[in-house]
C-alpha cells in the first residue's frame, strides 16, 4: 500500500510562506531527524529558518511535504533546489559530471521516526521526479546509510563513481565526527 493510500495524506508542494506559516513543524523534524543516531547533530529552529532561506527557496527550488490534510500534521519532507547553491558538492562533484550546474540536488529528505518504512520517502522522490522529469539529479549519502542508499537505487539513481567526501559533522557533545558521504546520481533520459 503506498502513502498516497491513505486518505488523509497528501503530497504539497510548500511555498516560502506555506513554510513560514508552519515553520515549527518543519525546523521540529529537522531537528529531530538529525539530532537522532547516526547523525546526532545540533540544530536549533533558527539554523534551520537560516539554511531555508539561504539555500531551500532559490530559483529552481522545491520542497514537497506528505501532510495530513485534516489535521495539517507533517509526517516527511522533502527539500531540492539547484547543485550549484550547495558549494561544497559542487565542487566535490564537479570533475566527475557533464555540466554539474544542470543537477537538482535533493538537499534533504526527512521522515518522522515513528512514520519510517511507510514509503513516504519513496513518494517524495516520485513526486521529484515527475515535476522535473528531464532534470539530472544528485544526492549526497554516507556508505552506511542502507536506508537511503536502497531508496534512492530503487528510484533510478546509481552511484556516481570516483566521489567521496570526507566531512566532519558538528555533534552532540561537540565532539566532531568525521563522515565518509558518498553521491548518487540520476540522469535525465533526454
Amino acid at each position: 500500500m503506498s502513502c498516497l493510500d491513505w486518505e488523509a495524506v497528501k503530497i504539497v508542494k510548500i511555498s516560502e510562506a506555506i513554510f513560514g506559516d508552519s515553520s515549527s513543524q518543519y525546523t521540529s523534524l529537522y531537528v529531530l531527524c538529525f539530532g537522532a543516531p547516526p547523525y546526532q547533530e545540533k540544530f536549533t529552529h533558527d539554523d534551520v529558518m537560516k539554511l531555508a532561506k539561504e539555500k531551500w527557496f532559490t530559483p529552481n527550488s522545491s520542497i514537497f511535504a506528505l501532510v495530513d490534510v485534516s489535521t495539517g500534521q507533517v509526517y516527511s519532507y522533502l527539500v531540492a533546489y539547484n547543485l550549484e547553491h550547495e558549494e561544497k558538492v559542487f565542487k566535490a562533484i564537479k570533475d566527475n559530471i557533464d555540466e554539474p550546474q544542470n543537477y537538482l540536488y535533493v538537499a534533504e529528505i526527512l521522515t518522522a521516526p515513528e512514520w519510517r518504512g511507510n514509503g513516504f520517502a519513496a513518494c517524495l522522490v516520485n513526486k521529484l521526479k515527475e515535476e522535473y522529469p528531464d532534470t539530472n539529479m544528485i544526492v549526497r549519502t554516507t556508505e552506511k546509510n542502507v536506508a537511503s542508499k536502497n531508496l534512492f537505487l530503487k528510484s533510478g539513481f546509481s552511484f556516481l563513481d570516483g566521489t567521496k567526501e570526507y566531512v566532519s559533522q558538528r555533534r552532540l557533545g561537540d565532539a566532531p565526527v568525521k563522515d565518509k558521504r558518498i553521491f548518487m546520481v540520476r540522469r535525465s533520459l533526454h
